[in-house]
């Protein structure tokens, strides 16, 4: 077959569906009344931040500051926490070494007590 003959004429009606075919996909991918109403509207966008509102927030760089301030200062905080727990621990053994001679010292008493209440005829229970 000649390739002349397995072409198809083109009619208006058919070049008018082909137009309209494009148009109908078009239609179909915009969007409506109601797709439109969920968007931003002009009294949304007053209250969006403004080119000099975002110029008063902290750069990157102020940020990278602050933290190299803060690690500083946690960096001191951690060391008197530290001399702390050290101070206390010596405070902790201090006050157990004093309660075990206290300790001592009473049993020691006591015995003494024994003695002397024996001597004095005095009974004891």
């Amino acid at each position: 077959m000649n390739q002349e003959n397995n072409k198809k004429e083109v009619t208006l009606d058919d070049l008018a569906m082909m137009v309209q075919g494009g148009f109908d996909e078009v239609y179909e991918r915009m969007a409506t009344k109601d797709d439109l109403k969920q968007m931003v509207t002009k009294e949304d966008a007053k209250n969006f931040a403004t080119k000099g509102d975002l110029e008063l927030l902290a750069t990157k760089q102020d940020l990278q500051g602050l933290r190299s301030e803060m690690n500083t200062k946690f960096g001191a905080i951690q060391e008197d926490v530290a001399e702390i727990k050290t101070e206390l621990a010596q405070i902790s053994k201090r006050t157990k070494e004093d309660t075990d001679a206290y300790g001592v010292d009473i049993v020691q008493m006591k015995g003494r007590i024994v003695v002397l209440e024996r001597k004095a005829g005095i009974a004891t229970q």
